[in-house]
């Protein structure tokens, strides 16, 4: 189990009456788990749950900022056959094409958020509604705080990636400036 400091804010015990609950909030303040009563003996597996749930999600975070590159017309081109997928008369290829689109991350996000939407069904056009939204949740922590480009973030982290990542995309400097379309910083 990693340590409480960096997967939690903080366990909260508040009372209500006859009632405890215990809340573990994650470092963004988002509840990780709350318990009613939970008859102290279980808390310590409760907790190790919650913590499990926020390491899924730091993956699937990780993921979407590793995520970022360049634009690329092959990127784009397997979004949009993945959306043709999603078409399909069998449901488990349409399931696979959403999760296939997820798991594609931000280059999926720019293709389907230019992708024409005439002539497709309500349930294709609901689908990619939610791919959007499951790529979105990440987008809003990364692009307002610059976080694919701060050095200090991803020197700290601890991920392999976060090292291809400073290699690619430089240093900035004087005469730099961060280039979203290139990504990467670049001449002024």
């Amino acid at each position: 189990m990693k340590a409480a400091e960096e997967c939690v804010r903080v366990v909260v015990r508040l009372s209500t009456g006859p009632a405890s609950i215990v809340e573990l909030l994650s470092p963004e303040g988002d509840s990780l788990m709350r318990l009613v009563d939970p008859g102290l003996e279980n808390l310590g597996a409760e907790i190790e749950d919650g913590l499990a749930k926020h390491d899924a999600q730091n993956a699937r975070f990780l993921d979407y900022l590793f995520s970022y590159r360049p634009a690329d017309p092959a990127d784009r081109r397997e979004a949009e056959r993945l959306a043709a997928q999603l078409r399909s008369d069998d449901i488990e290829t349409r399931t696979n094409a959403s999760a296939a689109l997820v798991k594609m991350g931000r280059p999926a996000r720019l293709a389907l958020g230019a992708l024409d939407r005439r002539g497709l069904d309500a349930e294709a056009r609901a689908r990619i509604d939610g791919v959007l939204a499951a790529l979105d949740r990440w987008h809003r922590r990364i692009e307002p705080a610059g976080l694919d480009h701060d050095i200090a973030y991803l020197s700290l982290l601890t991920d392999p990636r976060a090292t291809d990542r400073l290699r690619r995309i430089g240093r900035p400097g004087p005469g730099l400036r961060w280039s979203a379309d290139a990504d990467g910083y670049e001449r002024k």
